[in-house]
């Protein structure tokens, strides 16, 4: 549907989380180690590749302060990065590799975010 929501994507409940012996959170990568990731899998140069961190780092803070539901992940990073190294534009590779991929409350705010990236 338009929300990008459907079955089997729900937040698990309690109880079935209770049945994992260890729970382990993983956090993304700081935007330094994010940067070499990016820049050594796509060849993205480095400043491009720091400009694109350090925005997704800022759509996972405004997902902890529960203004987007869901930020930007590495493969979305990867597959931006991708397009911007082939020559796609910046605003048509947002389209394809973020916003395509975004809940649809979402799709505003992480516009809002990349036209004020200066990506």
């Amino acid at each position: 549907d338009a929300s990008g929501a459907y079955e089997s994507t729900r937040i698990m409940n309690r109880a079935f989380l209770d049945r994992a012996g260890i729970t382990v959170k993983l956090d993304f990568l700081d935007v330094a180690t994010e940067t070499e990731a990016l820049t050594t899998r796509t060849g993205v140069a480095k400043a491009t590749a720091e400009k694109l961190c350090t925005w997704a780092a800022l759509t996972r803070s405004k997902t902890d302060d529960g203004e987007i539901s869901h930020g930007v992940t590495f493969r979305r990073l990867l597959s931006l990065a991708e397009l911007l190294q082939d020559g796609c534009g910046a605003a048509r590779a947002f389209e394809l590799a973020v916003k395509g991929n975004a809940p649809f409350d979402d799709q505003e705010p992480l516009r809002q975010m990349w036209a004020a990236s200066g990506l």
